[in-house]
């Protein structure tokens, strides 16, 4: 079957971007860019596949009859600035939008103006490989701002999804005792079959002094200022990788001293070329699957 010539547009991003643009690229499509680092700049060596750049995001929308947004939107562009420069003599029905998570609002202008929405965090094998380099990440903030090792280290995990259980897997590798909050019951199930300890939300005040370190996972405020007054200030590091505003609130962890990194969007920051190669190749399966 003769493969069709889709014509890419990237509408901004992080180096996650760049890359989804050269694997897509090299898989022979027109790619065109607005506002990506690496793409006619030196901030990456120079790709050997032909990669053009759009002077404006208008122009951009108009050329392209697919188009990829950066994960999450924000803050890189925004559904309102993608409506608000589409050709306004031009239809966008047809135009099929690949992106992460969207809330409704914007879900809903997008596909008003007759754009088609692919949510690649729908993708088993996108969930998958992105769970996969997300807690690769977590490993690597937790060496690089702890001044302790992960062998034999306490850690709290909030939330068992995917990411949550790739987390969780790597620290058990590592000889790490994890103990695992969760309220659904799937998720307590699965976390016990695993072998890990597991605790509820009720429980947490009376141990949170104990963990050396906290990773939050789950889409809402678990550690707030009450929660937070039980923490040792000294001892434990929280991370978050959750979406904003996470799970923990900032401002009562400052206050109190406490040492909390949010870290949303880890592939992009941590291994932005194998995100870039997995966005890309989720694309093309897509594309592949629903001709």
């Amino acid at each position: 079957m003769k493969k069709q010539k889709y014509h890419f547009g990237i509408l901004g991003g992080d180096a996650r971007l760049f890359f989804t643009a050269e694997t897509l690229s090299a898989h022979g499509y027109t790619v065109t860019s607005y506002s990506v680092p690496g793409i006619a700049d030196e901030t990456h060596p120079n790709t050997p596949y032909a990669i053009s750049q759009s002077s404006s995001r208008k122009e951009l929308i108009e050329q392209s009859d697919m188009l990829v947004a950066p994960i999450p939107f924000s803050p890189f562009c925004s559904v309102q600035d993608c409506l608000r420069d589409a050709p306004a003599d031009q239809s966008l029905n047809g135009k099929l939008l690949f992106s992460g998570p969207l809330s409704g609002p914007d879900a809903s202008a997008l596909q008003k103006a007759g754009i088609r929405i692919c949510n690649v965090m729908e993708q088993t094998e996108f969930i998958r490989l992105n769970a996969i380099l997300t807690a690769e990440g977590v490993l690597s903030h937790l060496l690089t701002l702890s001044q302790d090792c992960i062998h034999q280290s306490s850690v709290l995990l909030t939330g068992y999804g995917h990411c949550g259980r790739e987390i969780a897997g790597r620290l058990k590798a590592l000889s790490a005792l994890v103990t695992v909050c969760d309220t659904d019951p799937a998720a307590v199930k699965a976390a016990r079959s695993d072998s890990f300890t597991v605790l509820f939300p009720k429980e947490l005040s009376s141990r949170l002094r104990t963990f050396d370190f906290c990773i939050n996972t789950a889409p809402a405020v678990i550690f707030d200022q009450t929660l937070l007054q039980d923490a040792k200030p000294e001892k434990t590091l929280f991370l978050d990788i959750a979406s904003a505003p996470g799970g923990i609130d900032w401002k009562a962890a400052a206050s109190l001293g406490i040492q909390a990194v949010h870290l949303p969007g880890l592939p992009g920051k941590t291994a932005p070329k194998a995100a870039g190669r997995f966005y890309a190749e989720t694309i093309l399966h897509f594309l592949s699957s629903n001709p």
